[in-house]
């Protein structure tokens, strides 16, 4: 009776502390779609699935035994859990040593038959959506009206890092080429996303060096 009053007593106690750590998921049942957090554990970690850093706003689902955290985001077409536990393989395999560092594993029935289905396209309106996107190509521009464009999903950038953020090229990001026209880096700057990072790199007054290598470029005709 004891060990079975500590047992609960230990379960209140880590509920709490993940409330005050994580308040919006805290209180999520197991195998539910969240909403990645400043607080959250997983947040600017790297994904073993994909290999992308959690941003705020991505959707994940979490181990329910090791709590790592799996991207299972439609917006990227990120499908890390379903890709990871479709084979019947465990949550964490070490290959070298060969050892399930955790063994938990999702049955088939779960795995397609999760509350994900539910959270899918759940608040996308097609009209609004683009009505939005066209107001915004209207209102929005970047710094020194520098070409914006969309990553497609072969673009050869796909998880090199924006050098202003520090989080990876993602399919669908908007970004820019950096203007020195040597280090071919390319720098997020999608309104949507909340990734601005060419306009907050050069506020109000345009930066005459490479965000990367720090080596001057020219600029209008000068030095």
């Amino acid at each position: 009776m004891k060990s079975v009053f500590f047992k609960y007593l230990k379960n209140e106690f880590d509920l709490g502390l993940s409330a005050s750590q994580d308040p919006e998921n805290a209180y999520l049942p197991d195998y539910s779609v969240r909403k990645t957090t400043r607080d959250s554990h997983w947040f600017s970690l790297i994904c073993s699935e994909c290999k992308m850093d959690f941003r705020i706003g991505d959707r994940v689902m979490v181990c329910p035994v090791c709590k790592t955290a799996y991207h299972q985001d439609d917006q990227f077409h990120l499908y890390c859990w379903e890709n990871h536990f479709s084979n019947g393989q465990p949550c964490q395999y070490n290959k070298l040593e060969k050892i399930e560092i955790c063994s938990f594993r999702v049955s088939d029935t779960l795995l397609h038959s999760h509350p994900l289905d539910q959270n899918r396209n759940s608040h996308y309106i097609p009209e609004i959506h683009s009505q939005f996107m066209k107001g915004l190509a209207v209102h929005w521009r970047s710094f020194d009206n520098l070409l914006e464009f969309k990553i497609e999903p072969d673009h050869p950038s796909i998880g090199e890092i924006c050098q202003w953020c520090g989080s990876s090229i993602r399919a669908g990001d908007r970004v820019v080429e950096c203007p020195c026209g040597k280090c071919k880096s390319y720098i997020h700057n999608d309104m949507v996303r909340q990734l601005t990072c060419w306009n907050d790199w050069n506020k109000s007054k345009k930066r005459n060096y490479c965000i990367k290598t720090g080596q001057e470029f020219k600029t209008n005709g000068h030095q």
